[in-house]
C-alpha cells in the first residue's frame, strides 16, 4: 500500500472536517442550551475551547513530570 509523504499526511489530517474541536464545541453548546436556554456566543465557545486545550497541555506536562516518581514508587 502506498503511503503519502509525511507532509502530505499532515495536510490530510489537518484538513479532516471531523476534528475533536467540532464535537467538543457542539457538546459545550448543547449543554449551554440545556442549562440557559440560549446558544453560546462565539466568544464564549472560543474561551471554553481555549481553556480545554490549555488544561489538556498542563495535564500532559504534569503527567510527564510525575511519571518517573510514580514508576519508582510502583514499579513498571
Amino acid at each position: 500500500m502506498h503511503k503519502p509523504p509525511n507532509e502530505q499526511r499532515a495536510k490530510l489530517q489537518a484538513s479532516d472536517p471531523k476534528t475533536p474541536q467540532q464535537y467538543i464545541k457542539a457538546f459545550y453548546n448543547r449543554t449551554w442550551v440545556q442549562r440557559y436556554g440560549e446558544p453560546l456566543t462565539e466568544e464564549t465557545a472560543t474561551l471554553l475551547w481555549s481553556l480545554t486545550v490549555s488544561i489538556f497541555a498542563i495535564g500532559g506536562l504534569l503527567g510527564a513530570l510525575s511519571v518517573s516518581v510514580i514508576t519508582k514508587a510502583m514499579g513498571r
